[in-house]
């Protein structure tokens, strides 16, 4: 196992076949083993001839031979096993090293969603004053003395501003979703007047292309 012959064998010490580096373990391992504390000692490195480590089991046995006690050690090489541990140790430390490096980018999202939704809640509120406003000038302008036209012209800008305003809900609901702070609510409402306000919003631009766009409804159905 270590490529000695016999004879080598018997002119060498123990600090001859074991790495400096590990000759206090070994020897507090050998001497357990002699006071009988021990029979098996695990993982020990051995110097091959070639200059190679391996690693043995040895275990020992107390013996007679010839009325003499002598203690008969057994070798078993693990080397294979060491190296499997060695490389379960190293995918370990690689593991916890990514799940740390998974923690970190978690927790940098979760601050970047936390961003994000700031922005947008500071951004939708910004837009939603001056928009206000302006709905409420239309409003005022059609109680004035208008031409059909203008009447029209000022029902459009109102009903662009409730489209925008809808919108500017949905992200700041979106945004309310991605944080986790989304509550639902139950509440009765119509459903002709959802159909109607979500349709509104295709509608400008059907007509801009020379589109009709119909709603048809299913007979029998509670539109609210």
């Amino acid at each position: 196992m270590l490529g000695y012959n016999e004879e080598e064998l018997k002119r060498m010490s123990i600090r001859n076949i074991h790495p400096k580096e590990d000759l206090d373990y070994v020897i507090s391992e050998f001497e357990a083993q002699a006071r009988g504390d021990k029979t098996l000692s695990l993982n020990i490195p051995c110097l091959r001839k070639d200059g190679t480590t391996i690693y043995a089991d040895i275990s020992t046995a107390k013996v007679s031979i010839n009325e003499r006690k002598y203690n008969a050690g057994l070798f078993k090489d693990v080397t294979w096993r060491r190296q499997a541990e060695k490389k379960m140790e190293k995918y370990a430390e690689e593991l916890v090293a990514k799940n740390q490096e998974l923690k970190v980018e978690t927790e940098k999202a979760k601050e970047a969603d936390r961003l994000k939704s700031e922005f947008l809640a500071s951004v939708s509120h910004e837009i939603r004053t001056p928009l206000s406003t302006i709905k409420g000038a239309a409003y005022l302008l059609n109680k004035g003395s208008l031409s059909e036209e203008q009447r029209r012209f000022c029902s459009m800008i109102r009903d662009s501003g409730e489209h925008l305003l809808r919108i500017i809900n949905d992200i700041l609901d979106l945004a309310r979703i991605e944080a986790g702070q989304a509550r639902l609510e139950e509440k009765e409402l119509s459903l002709k007047e959802l159909v109607e306000k979500t349709v509104f919003g295709f509608e400008l631009r059907a007509k801009r292309k020379g589109l009709e766009l119909n709603t048809i409804y299913l007979s029998g159905l509670a539109l609210g």
